[in-house]
């Protein structure tokens, strides 16, 4: 009779598939993937772009004048001028939040980019950022609008009351007409006779 091998019952009991423990690192890079395809999924937001010098059509972010004076700003500002009347008209986020997206494409249909200075360095902003950016500058140009049309009418007010005709002749009589009345009448001129006029002009020829 051949030997068999001998079998235990523990060794039968244990006849489990051998499992393989994941490491640490190997969870993080596995979130980390996850992370980024569900943020590729929501959007495609580009993040900050180092960048060397801005081109002529790009919007510098800033309060300095050579921001503020540079081409790309300046059509910025005539888009904005556009749009400052739609947003000023609008009654939802949502109709302000697509205007925003109209202006952001705009820009970058001619070719330009929202660029901020940091470090040293230009680099391109998101998409989400730069619509923030249009927000705020139309809320600026809106205020500085309604600030304009307020100024207008101040003196246009000014200008009627300083041009503005004489109330009409009280109906109630008395002396409150008589004295308007007087009030009037053009100034009489003064006539004076010969030897008198003389008198007061040529003093030294009388004496």
């Amino acid at each position: 009779m051949p030997n068999r091998p001998l079998v235990f019952l523990d060794d039968l009991g244990s006849t489990k598939k051998p499992t393989t423990k994941r490491s640490s690192n190997a969870k993080k890079n596995s979130k980390n993937a996850s992370a980024s395809c569900s943020s590729k999924k929501k959007g495609n937001d580009k993040g900050p772009v180092q960048l060397g010098m801005p081109g002529k059509f790009d919007v510098l972010c800033g309060q300095s004048r050579i921001c503020a004076s540079h081409t790309g700003n300046r059509r910025f500002q005539v888009v904005l001028d556009i749009y400052a009347p739609r947003y000023d008209a609008a009654t939802s986020k949502q109709e302000k939040m697509i205007m925003t997206k109209e202006i952001v494409a705009s820009i970058q249909h001619a070719g330009g980019r929202f660029l901020k200075y940091k470090e040293g360095q230009w680099e391109e902003i998101s998409d989400v950022t730069a619509r923030d950016k249009a927000s705020h500058a139309l809320r600026t140009k809106v205020a500085s609008w309604k600030r304009q049309q307020l100024e207008k009418k101040k003196k246009k007010k000014k200008l009627v009351a300083e041009v503005a005709p004489l109330p009409a002749v009280p109906v109630t009589g008395g002396v409150e007409r008589k004295k308007y009345e007087d009030l009037l009448k053009p100034p009489s001129p003064l006539i004076l006779s010969p030897h008198l006029l003389m008198e007061t002009t040529h003093p030294l020829l009388m004496s």
